[in-house]
């Protein structure tokens, strides 16, 4: 399956604006085209990249380290730690859903995951433009992720498992991330990782 910059894009903005048809064209598309090993390796790639630019943009601006590296990790530590708490995310997103009724496959909650983080790595790279042209722009930037992140996941967890109710969808999400947070939080208590001045 073959995806060019435009036609990403292009999807993108679709998923932006309506995240459970969004999801649905995602699904339909890799249907019968990505296995789980592909998904993976999508997830991974996505994961990398992400890392490949947080580390040019300290590069070139190392005051935004504490923005972009908030935990003072090394970038290879980091991007084990991104790529686990996204492969957690994947197992949540398919138990917990079926757990609560829902229909929808591993591989395809691994897909979805993989594209969320696709769609948030374009509004890194707009993040990371932003503070190297236009610094007051960065926090706008950040907060619109911040809730671009539950409103994507909405949608894609309601469209992956059928489900009806948005709103049901978003707090048992909430909770969710709640338990996980809580329990990250904890680990990394534990191994003595804190944010960057603290």
């Amino acid at each position: 399956m073959t995806v060019t910059a435009r036609d990403y894009i292009a999807l993108a903005i679709a998923s932006i604006r309506n995240p459970r048809a969004g999801a649905e064209q995602i699904m339909r598309m890799a249907a019968g085209r990505l296995g789980r090993r592909e998904r993976w390796e999508l997830l991974a790639l996505v994961v990398l990249l992400s890392a490949i630019l947080t580390e040019l943009t300290i590069l070139i601006l190392p005051q935004g380290a504490s923005l972009l590296m908030p935990l003072g990790l090394s970038p290879l530590a980091m991007t084990l730690l991104q790529f686990g708490l996204m492969a957690l995310t994947v197992q949540a997103v398919y138990w917990i859903g079926r757990a609560a009724g829902g229909q929808g496959s591993l591989e395809d909650a691994l897909l979805l995951v993989a594209w969320l983080q696709a769609i948030l790595l374009g509004v890194q790279l707009i993040q990371s433009l932003a503070l190297l042209l236009v610094p007051p722009l960065v926090s706008l930037i950040t907060l619109f992720g911040m809730v671009l992140w539950p409103w994507l996941m909405t949608g894609f967890v309601a469209a992956l498992h059928g489900f009806s109710s948005l709103a049901k969808v978003f707090l048992g999400i909430v909770a969710a991330s709640f338990g996980i947070a809580l329990g990250l939080s904890l680990i990394l208590a534990m191994i003595g990782v804190a944010p960057r001045g603290f």
